[in-house]
């Protein structure tokens, strides 16, 4: 039996080129490359989860992010990369799934529950008992 050839509809086409520029900007390596605004954040999820390892994911990290003084270069080229359009990123991040949150996490953080790459993953700094570790 021979299936049909548009059986799963028109392939969506997309555009990397501009969101894989902006990654290159403005994609961060380590904690201390986000701005400190973004790492305040950060910072204010680890201490949500004390004595467990959180990780930045995410748009954040990569460099693909959207804020509200975004030009509309970025909000193109994340809409030609078939991404979604919003005015504002969330601030993903990423912990095992048997960490217990213990506090209320700051507005716009969202946690993943998903596999993230390695190379996408940056370590925020460990809290327990409300203090930074190493």
């Amino acid at each position: 039996m021979k299936t049909q050839p548009d059986k799963w509809g028109t392939p969506i086409k997309r555009d990397l080129s501009g969101v894989e520029h902006l990654r290159q900007l403005r994609g961060v390596k380590t904690f201390a490359g986000f701005p400190q605004s973004t790492q305040d954040i950060y910072l204010q999820v680890a201490r949500c989860f004390p004595g467990w390892q959180v990780w930045a994911v995410g748009s954040r990290v990569r460099g693909d992010y959207v804020t509200a003084i975004c030009g509309s270069d970025v909000h193109l080229a994340r809409e030609q990369a078939g991404m979604k359009t919003r005015l504002w990123s969330d601030y993903d991040f990423l912990v095992s799934p048997e960490a217990v949150q213990t506090g209320e996490l700051p507005p716009n953080t969202e946690r993943v529950k998903c596999r993230i790459p390695e190379t996408e993953k940056i370590e925020i700094p460990i809290f327990q008992n409300g203090m930074e570790l190493g």
